[in-house]
């Protein structure tokens, strides 16, 4: 099987269904309809692999998008590699290659003053939601995942088990 050849079978066969529009688009940009997709993969070398990456650098992807591939491509070779029909043969090459630096995201918060000013014009209903959501750091799913028994007023704990959409 060509590089190509593997990653079109991991999307059909494992790619999960949320990751699927987004991975389908960056494996046939930069693989499946790319000369570095032709590649065998038995043929394939780490230094190949690095040379890639550096040429995605280069048209100026992020170093964030570049380890994005390199993170699919790792797994579309251990995923080869745990089949019983014998896709995938040997030591992963991604492995052998470098994750690129990622700069340290500044993640913006609202400050203590600008959240009670929120809450203050957010209709009642929706208030204790809210504040729920900003104070224990809850996501929508799990805030809209919680069930009674997942809240401790005696240990003041929130236990998040599951999310609204995984239930």
């Amino acid at each position: 099987k060509t590089v190509a050849g593997l990653c079109t079978w991991w999307l059909t066969t494992f790619c999960p269904r949320g990751s699927l529009s987004r991975e389908t688009s960056r494996l046939r940009r930069h693989v499946v309809n790319d000369p570095f997709g032709k590649i065998l993969a038995r043929e394939l070398t780490p230094s190949q692999i690095e040379q890639k990456f550096r040429s995605m650098e280069d048209a100026g992807l992020s170093p964030v998008y570049v380890n994005g591939l390199r993170r699919v491509l790792k797994t579309v070779f251990n995923r080869a590699a745990e089949e019983e029909n014998g896709l995938w043969q040997g030591p992963n090459p991604i492995r052998k290659t470098d994750p690129r630096r990622e700069p340290e995201r500044k993640r913006e918060t609202l400050t203590p003053g600008e959240v009670y000013r929120l809450l203050k014009y957010l209709p009642q209903e929706h208030r204790n939601l809210f504040a729920t959501a900003i104070f224990a750091g809850l996501r929508k799913g799990e805030l809209c995942g919680l069930r009674k028994a997942d809240v401790d007023f005696g240990d003041e704990t929130i236990t998040v088990a599951r999310s609204y959409d995984r239930a």
